[in-house]
C-alpha cells in the first residue's frame, strides 16, 4: 500500500545486499528522501564497510549515535520518558565490523557496553571474538570463561571455548567445554572435539 515508505524501501535495498546486488541496493536507498534516517545512515555505512572503508564507517557510526544520545535526551527532557539507549546498537555495529574483517574498531563500540545492561555478555564474547582474530587465544578464552562463571548455560559461549581450546592445543578442557554443553543439552557425542 505504501511502496515508497522508508521503511519498505530500506527493507528492499537490504533484501538485495543480502543477494549481493549492491547496485540495485543503491538505487532503492536512493529513493528515500531521508537521508539522514538512521536505518538509511546504517546503510551507507556497511556500503562504506563493503568497499573496505573502514573510516567513513566509523564516522557514518558515530554520527548515527549521537543522533540516538541525541533523542533519548529529548525523549526524557520532554516527555518524561526512558531512553532505549544504545546498546543495541553497539552490539550490532560491533558485529558488522567483525564480520568485515576489522577487530580493533569493532572492539572499540563494544567497550562501550556497561557491565550492567543485559547486551554486556553478548559484548564480551564478540570482544573475545575480536582477540581471536588477533592469535590472542590465552585472553579470548579468559573472556569466555568470564561470562561461563555467571551463565554456565550459555551455548555460543561454550562452543567459542571449546574453539578456543582447540587452538591453543588444549585438547582436554576442549573435550571439557563440548562435553559441558553436551549435557546441557542432554545429547552425547560420540566424536572427540
Amino acid at each position: 500500500l505504501h511502496p515508497n515508505d522508508p521503511e519498505i524501501l530500506i527493507r528492499r535495498a537490504y533484501r538485495y545486499k543480502n543477494e549481493g546486488r549492491w547496485n540495485e541496493a543503491d538505487a532503492v536507498v536512493s529513493q528515500i528522501d531521508d537521508k539522514e534516517n538512521p536505518d538509511v545512515q546504517f546503510y551507507y555505512a556497511e556500503r562504506a564497510l563493503s568497499r573496505m572503508r573502514f573510516e567513513e564507517a566509523d564516522s557514518i557510526y558515530e554520527k548515527v549515535l549521537q543522533s540516538e544520545k541525541d533523542l533519548d535526551s529529548r525523549l526524557l527532557a520532554e516527555e518524561n520518558e526512558q531512553p532505549l539507549g544504545v546498546n543495541d546498537i553497539l552490539i550490532e555495529i560491533g558485529e558488522l565490523f567483525l564480520d568485515y574483517g576489522h577487530p580493533d574498531l569493532a572492539k572499540k563500540y563494544l567497550e562501550r557496553i556497561p557491565e550492567s545492561a543485559p547486551e554486556y555478555p553478548r559484548a564480551v564474547l564478540l570482544s573475545a571474538e575480536a582477540l581471536s582474530r588477533h592469535g590472542q587465544y590465552i585472553e579470548a578464552r579468559a573472556q569466555a570463561e568470564k561470562i561461563l562463571d555467571e551463565n554456565p548455560y550459555d551455548l555460543d559461549t561454550w562452543l567459542f571455548a571449546a574453539e578456543m581450546n582447540h587452538e591453543l592445543k588444549d585438547f582436554d578442557k576442549c573435550t571439557e567445554a563440548a562435553r559441558s554443553e553436551e549435557r546441557r543439552v542432554g545429547k552425547e557425542c560420540s566424536e572427540p572435539c
